[in-house]
């Protein structure tokens, strides 16, 4: 993290837990939790005087099985529901929750916290919806994609880890049905989550990994 000059302390991000996203989610204006916990990273804040504060979290979930700008960007609207489900499971993680307490606002720690998670997710391709990206564009700045949708109160981004986010270069490679992708993504061994463990830090609910909401996750 690039140090704050104007404060006298030092920020870290590192695995987070379940008890660091309760005690910041009353900050959240979605005030349910997120269906699915994946993985969790916090940022703390070490003073001069040796005390931590936790300063923000954010929570990665096992992807929604229903998502308009998922399906509008991989048009997968007339694959099979249940290759779609495969297919998300195996190659992609979203960002469901980011939360900065408000002490800790307007220094960019939103924009850290998504940078390093998409330097550090063990899944291709990554991906956020957003009710206040108008407000709060930390999703862009950290190098995500920003997916026009007709509906402009809410914002879908997506990056692709093996293509530093640059989807420009791929967008008629990516552009294709999920079966096609898949085969693809599995034949190329383009996908290091079969291979690497997960993170430390990382959490998993028990049973399927799939939300059961239909909903899609909205955040800050």
């Amino acid at each position: 993290m690039q140090p704050r000059p104007f404060l006298p302390g030092q920020f870290t991000i590192e695995p987070g837990t379940r008890i660091d996203y309760f005690n910041l989610h009353r900050f959240h204006y979605c005030f349910k939790p997120p269906a699915t916990f994946n993985a969790i990273r916090a940022i703390r804040y070490d003073e001069t005087n040796s005390t931590r504060r936790l300063a923000g979290v954010a929570v990665v979930s096992w992807p929604a099985p229903c998502n308009l700008g998922r399906q509008i960007y991989f048009r997968t609207r007339d694959s099979p529901f249940g290759q779609r489900l495969h297919w998300i499971n195996q190659h992609l993680r979203t960002i469901s929750r980011i939360i900065i307490h408000p002490q800790f606002r307007g220094i960019g720690l939103a924009t850290d916290l998504v940078q390093h998670i998409l330097t550090t997710n063990t899944t291709r391709f990554i991906e956020a919806t957003s009710k206040m990206a108008a407000i709060h564009p930390f999703f862009e700045r950290a190098g995500m994609r920003r997916v026009p949708l007709r509906d402009n109160e809410v914002a879908y981004f997506i990056f692709d880890q093996f293509n530093g986010g640059n989807h420009d270069q791929l967008v008629n490679r990516i552009h294709r049905p999920v079966a096609t992708l898949l085969k693809s993504a599995d034949a190329a061994s383009m996908d290091r989550s079969a291979s690497e463990p997960a993170p430390a830090g990382t959490q998993h609910l028990p049973g399927s990994p799939v939300a059961d909401a239909i909903s899609d996750p909205i955040l800050l």
